[in-house]
């Protein structure tokens, strides 16, 4: 274990716990509150939003590549703090990258099924795969800080 996990480890209990998987709740929350927006992308930064490396598509465009980018980077830093979270409560025997992906997995796809009851958004699969993408960064990016 290097020097980053050793320096974000607390004591075992269940104080512990709640000090591992506090992060994770909160990132979840966050997901959810944005998805149960029609136009997540409005609390954007303008200077964001018109920021596209791409100048020459067409706003709608700009707006699905904003999309997929932030769906990437939210499961990316997901994914790592559950890994964190798993690292720090489980037995190191467990299998932390399957859980990790599983679980952050399924909340994924409970999203996607959530935008379903939201006016104006909507389950997508590309959503989905993008997350997926984004969750094995996370753990790709957990195993190297490990």
């Amino acid at each position: 274990m290097n020097s980053f996990l050793r320096a974000i480890k607390c004591p075992k209990g269940t104080s512990y716990k709640l000090k591992a998987w506090t992060p994770v709740l909160l990132w979840a929350a966050i997901i959810f509150y944005f998805s149960s927006n029609p136009n997540p992308y409005h609390y954007l930064p303008a200077s964001w939003r018109s920021a596209v490396p791409l100048p020459t598509i067409s706003t709608s465009s700009a707006a699905e590549l904003l999309g997929q980018l932030m769906h990437f980077v939210e499961y990316t830093i997901l994914a790592f703090l559950v890994y964190r979270a798993l690292h720090h409560t489980l037995p190191a025997s467990q299998k932390i990258n399957l859980l990790t992906i599983i679980f952050t997995l399924v909340f994924a796809l409970s999203d996607e099924i959530h935008q379903l009851y939201v006016p104006g958004r909507a389950f997508q699969i590309i959503d989905l795969i993008i997350d997926f993408l984004g969750i094995l960064f996370g753990v790709i990016i957990s195993e190297i800080k490990d």
